[in-house]
């Protein structure tokens, strides 16, 4: 009895949702936007409704699942970087100097967020 009572609680617990983190751009315009989700297609279509509120050539740049992204930009010349990692410091720490290796001399950090 109690190993039955054991069995039908552990099955009763929810199962960890994955979490989806889009980063949509018109880099053009120098406008982006993060959005999470329990779906792909959720997170990239929060991105691109939030990013479409401020311009009007957003893109998906990039969809990633459980996991931090930092977004390094040139204003100079509308050049990027993304990195993604399992971290916000390495995300963040990487996201310069790979925006940089394209030739942006100008890179700074915009934003790091993280869907774990």
């Amino acid at each position: 009895m109690i190993r039955a009572a054991v069995i039908l609680a552990f099955m009763s617990v929810p199962a960890h949702a994955e979490s989806f983190l889009s980063l949509a751009m018109d880099a053009g315009a120098g406008v982006h936007a993060f959005s999470k989700g329990n779906t792909v297609t959720e997170a990239q279509s929060g991105a691109m409704e939030s990013c479409g509120a401020l311009a009007g050539d957003c893109k998906i740049i990039s969809t990633r699942q459980n996991i931090c992204m930092s977004l390094a930009f040139d204003y100079s010349n509308g050049g990027f970087g993304v990195w993604t990692a399992e971290t916000a410091d390495v995300a963040q720490r990487e996201a310069v100097p790979h925006c940089a290796s394209y030739g942006n001399p100008n890179c700074q950090t915009v934003e790091t967020v993280c869907a774990q």
